[in-house]
Formats: structure tokens, C-alpha cells, sequence
């Protein structure tokens, strides 16, 4: 079973673009795989989390 993906397509500085690669090629890393990590590591630590607050308004609000 494979897990589903999707693309994201953005723009970047020309600059900021070839410095990533390069680190990235430094690093012995592929570029996506570093850009994944850091789209989890964004997305974990902004998510909301359930508290009772949370859990009031969302019941108020069904």
C-alpha cells in the first residue's frame, strides 16, 4: 500500500534556492526529503492542541 503525495509548488530567491541545494548536496540529503521534514516540523508544532477551551468551543459550536 502506498502512501499518497501530493505536490507543492512555490517560489524561491535564485539565491536562496542554489545555497539550500548545495547544503542540502553537502549534506548527502535530498533536497524534498529535507523540505518534508521541515513542513512536519512546522506543521507539529502549530497545531492546536485539545484543551478543555478547545473541547468547549468546538462542542458549543456543533
Amino acid at each position: 500500500m502506498s502512501i499518497k503525495s501530493e505536490l507543492i509548488a512555490t517560489k524561491v530567491d535564485i539565491e536562496l534556492k542554489e545555497a539550500f541545494v548545495a547544503i542540502a548536496r553537502n549534506k548527502h540529503r535530498p533536497a524534498s526529503q529535507i523540505l518534508r521534514d521541515l513542513i512536519r516540523v512546522y506543521v507539529e508544532s502549530n497545531q492546536t492542541q485539545p484543551n478543555e477551551k478547545n473541547i468547549k468551543h468546538f462542542c458549543k459550536n456543533r
